[in-house]
């Protein structure tokens, strides 16, 4: 639960913040801060899923999609994986619920960002940007044998890009719709 809230506060602050940002300030200084926000969220999202891990002496690729949701059901609960690395004295396993939450929440700040600082982008084109970057994160895992490869962390972080991208949509509408006092005065 620690480590849902540790991600879930910059994210609940990220999502209510840039709303007002867009209103208050020009647009060179919003897109600073959006930048800015990027290189942070890239910094943390490469950390968690890449330098903070210790490389082990296999790596395992499970291509059962939606698994994690099967053990979720296990009668005898495991404790989750083993987290190695730095990010191990953080974490001391992650139970699946916890890992389907992580994984969605890791890259809903993707989603998130990239409508701000590519406004051309089409929706579906960030998702598919959002599931590129998890298979490579995945990839990468795996050839350095930094743990599991799995298809589960692909959807739930394809997942995640596009609940960023909804949030954003949803708030870029109430952004650009006029105020009500300003429909009064047409």
């Amino acid at each position: 639960m620690k480590q849902i809230l540790c991600v879930l506060i910059p994210l609940a602050v990220i999502t209510v913040l840039m709303p007002l940002l867009v209103r208050r300030m020009k647009r060179e200084k919003m897109m600073y801060i959006a930048k800015t926000m990027f290189v942070i969220y890239v910094a943390c999202n490469l950390y968690c899923t890449v330098f903070s891990r210790g490389s082990t002496i296999e790596s395992e690729v499970v291509l059962q999609p939606l698994g994690s949701y099967l053990r979720l059901f296990d009668s005898v609960p495991t404790g989750g994986r083993r987290v190695t690395g730095v990010f191990g004295v953080f974490m001391n396993g992650t139970l699946p619920i916890t890992g389907i939450i992580l994984n969605i929440l890791l890259y809903y700040p993707l989603g998130y960002l990239l409508p701000i600082l590519f406004p051309k982008l089409k929706p579906k084109h960030v998702i598919l940007i959002g599931c590129l970057c998890s298979i490579a994160t995945e990839a990468v895992q795996y050839l350095l044998k930094m743990g599991w490869c799995e298809t589960d962390d692909v959807i739930h972080n394809t997942l995640g890009t596009a609940i960023g991208v909804w949030v954003w949509h949803l708030q870029s509408k109430r952004l650009n719709k006029p105020k009500s006092n300003e429909l009064a005065k047409d």
